[in-house]
């Protein structure tokens, strides 16, 4: 059979037509296009003018991939199949008060066509199509899939980053592929002050940051089911900053709304691994996790109980609203968090005693022994240190 484009520019006479309803059938295509030295082309409205979309090979129609998989209206963010047409999927945006932020003057192309060749509308403040998408299932050249997202590229980056600024921390929240990086630049004493506006200050840090969280976290707490909408939309209503301020106004944040936290410092090859190790369990899981994570870096010490004792590390605090559950995530945390090396904040919450310390601790017993020499009747001792440096 032969196919042809809308403008009939563009012609072919593809070996094999497959029209897949589900990514496992597109991986599986893909695979036996490989086995038997065939090309695979995904073709979707026929709308491009140019050879991009000609299949001489294996020829994929995706019309079968044009189903609405999830709406999440608080954060504005839906996922739907690469077939679904733009003339379709605006009036299903319609009826949940969504739109996309701007279409062409054709808007009979499918998502996966429009995203993949550039298809834009006009306007100075507005991108193409393509800078509308958040996250990306992908198949590949070999028929595996693989998930592109903002918080992927940046877990690809992460290492480089840390390099390249003098301070550089991400907050990731669960339930979303969002990452939030703070970058900071030291500079001479000197250099002019450029403050966060005070408008700025208050929208971010008390009304984003506190005041709404608190109230919406209220709610989450009550319907569990609402956290990663609350999530989403905390990501979405905080504001890129850019200013020059000394370091009190720069590292401290306001923290109003209480929550409970631990903390595990990993070394530094092992943070990626271990992050999208959690990433999995949240997408796998009902758990409602309510606040980021927090991810710094730390440079290593010769200090015999410190975490960073001799080693290059990352830092991963986890959290969770002070009104909701935290043993399954925490417990979940340390798991896969202690899988990796990790040593705990001795400052925050985590559950290891002296046994399970020791091993991690190269020089744990000498320091035990500096104990027993200063204070040979435990008289700082408490339940807490009895537990994590033994009796």
């Amino acid at each position: 059979m032969t196919w042809q484009n809308w403008a009939g520019t563009e012609r072919a006479d593809p070996a094999r037509v497959v029209s897949p309803s589900s990514t496992q059938e597109v991986c599986d295509a893909v695979r036996a296009a490989v086995r038997d030295g065939l090309g695979v082309k995904a073709v979707g409205a026929g709308h491009s003018f140019s050879g991009a979309a000609v299949a001489p090979g294996v020829q994929l129609l995706p019309d079968r991939l044009d189903a609405v998989h999830e709406v999440d209206r608080a954060s504005g963010l839906v996922r739907v199949g690469a077939g679904m047409p733009l003339h379709r999927l605006t009036p299903l945006l319609a009826e949940h008060g969504l739109a996309l932020e701007i279409i062409g003057d054709i808007d009979r192309q499918t998502v996966g066509g429009a995203v993949s060749t550039g298809t834009h509308g006009s306007g100075e403040r507005f991108g193409s199509i393509s800078t509308q998408v958040r996250a990306l299932e992908l198949v590949l050249g070999d028929g595996s899939v693989v998930t592109c997202s903002p918080m992927e590229q940046l877990l690809e980056e992460v290492d480089e980053l840390a390099a390249t600024n003098d301070h550089f921390e991400l907050f990731w929240f669960p339930h979303t592929s969002t990452a939030l990086t703070r970058r900071f630049e030291r500079l001479p004493g000197d250099a002019p002050l450029r403050p966060m506006s005070t408008l700025a200050r208050l929208l971010d840090d008390e009304i984003a940051t506190n005041v709404g969280l608190e109230a919406l976290l209220r709610v989450g707490t009550r319907v569990p089911r609402l956290v990663p909408g609350i999530t989403s939309l905390v990501t979405r209503a905080i504001s890129a900053r850019d200013f020059t301020d000394l370091a009190p106004q720069v590292f401290a944040s306001r923290r109003d709304v209480r929550f409970r936290e631990g903390e595990y410092f990993v070394p530094r090859d092992a943070l990626v691994p271990a992050l999208r190790e959690l990433w999995r369990w949240v997408e796998e899981h009902d758990e409602p996790v309510s606040f980021p994570f927090e991810i710094r870096f730390v440079r290593s010490d010769d200090i015999w109980l410190s975490p960073a004792h001799e080693r290059e590390s990352a830092v991963v605090a986890f959290h969770q609203y002070h009104r909701m559950p935290h043993e399954r995530w925490f417990s979940v945390c340390e798991d896969v968090l202690g899988a990796a090396g990790g040593r705990p904040h001795w400052g925050k919450m985590h559950r290891l005693d002296a046994s399970a310390l020791r091993p991690l601790y190269p020089r744990f017993d000498d320091a035990l022994a500096v104990r027993d020499e200063v204070d040979p009747g435990r008289v700082f001792a408490n339940p807490y240190l009895e537990r994590v440096l033994g009796p």
